[in-house]
């Protein structure tokens, strides 16, 4: 069955089942009937949803083949080698190359690439959806019935099902991002704000939007700081008149579907922060968070101040 699945099913499978029947098996007792079947059926339910993964790295692996085929007959030698590269590092992990050369490679593949990787994210994000809350599910059974086990003095029994627990790793569900790191639902924002602004998101990509604001943009009064992402990515934006660009934030906020609910955790600062807008099909998937560094009453300060928060979805 292992060699059905991409290296991304493989760590699910492998990773939160069969690790943890290893572990079950440190005793030399076979797992319980009760534990090996649930354990066969979540292995089951997962395998089927990540067969799309498969056939997306498929479709990528063929078309390095054609691009290979059209270098090969042109006598490109570097940008065969290139491509071959990247065909090994599919059938290798199943994606693509996380960090690839920032230049010299073939612009065609450099094409198929960005195509993939997009796609791949997207795909990825909707299958989290699905499977966060089937391990969930396969978390609390496990649960339960060590719980019962326990109740009745079943020691080995209930020492198989923890074993198992422990087994789920804390974050099961691999996101791969078009930069090999994991893509995240959730981001935390540190930024100097004056007045009134707005941060909009769509999809992986964020933005500032101060058309509403009467004080300085984000980050420029009194000079020119970053906004810090998840207290480590230090982000310029590059404005052009009251807007700027949007940045890849490596985030997956869906971009199909019903609303996307937003929680915001304020965590820092004077002011304070609220979504003012969820993405839906409506609003073409934006999400817009109102940054407001006023007092409470509405009353403004008469300098900028840094407030951090957190939105998870």
């Amino acid at each position: 069955m292992k060699r059905q699945f991409t290296s991304l099913m493989r760590y699910c499978l492998l990773t939160a089942s069969l690790i943890g029947f290893a572990m079950a098996q440190e005793s030399g007792k076979p797992l319980p009937q009760a534990l090996s079947n649930l354990q066969f059926e979540h292995e089951v339910k997962l395998a089927e949803i990540y067969k799309p993964t498969k056939s997306l790295a498929s479709s990528y692996g063929k078309r390095l083949a054609v691009i290979a085929t059209e270098l090969q007959q042109q006598g490109n030698l570097p940008g065969l080698l290139a491509v071959n590269a990247e065909i090994e590092t599919l059938k290798k992990t199943g994606t693509s190359n996380p960090k690839p050369p920032e230049s010299g490679e073939p612009h065609l593949l450099v094409e198929a690439r960005t195509i993939f990787d997009r796609e791949n994210q997207l795909l990825t994000a909707k299958i989290a959806r699905v499977a966060e809350p089937l391990i969930d599910a396969y978390r609390t059974r496990l649960e339960l019935l060590k719980a019962d086990y326990t109740r009745q003095g079943l020691l080995d029994e209930a020492l198989a099902a923890k074993n198992l627990l422990t087994a789920i790793p804390e974050n099961p569900i691999p996101k791969p991002s078009s930069f090999g790191e994991a893509a995240k639902r959730s981001l935390k924002v540190k930024v100097q704000i004056d007045g009134v602004s707005h941060l909009h998101l769509r999809g992986s990509e964020i933005w500032f939007d101060h058309s509403k604001g009467n004080a300085s943009p984000p980050g420029r009064h009194q000079g020119e700081f970053p906004t810090y992402l998840e207290d480590k990515t230090e982000w310029l934006p590059t404005w052009t008149g009251r807007v700027t660009a949007p940045f890849d934030a490596g985030i997956t906020l869906p971009t199909d579907g019903p609303q996307v609910v937003i929680n915001l955790r304020f965590s820092e600062g004077r002011g304070h922060a609220l979504v003012v807008q969820k993405p839906s099909q409506e609003n073409d998937y934006v999400a817009i968070i109102e940054m407001r560094d006023e007092r409470e009453g509405g009353g403004g300060f008469n300098s900028s101040d840094w407030m951090e928060f957190r939105l998870s979805w």
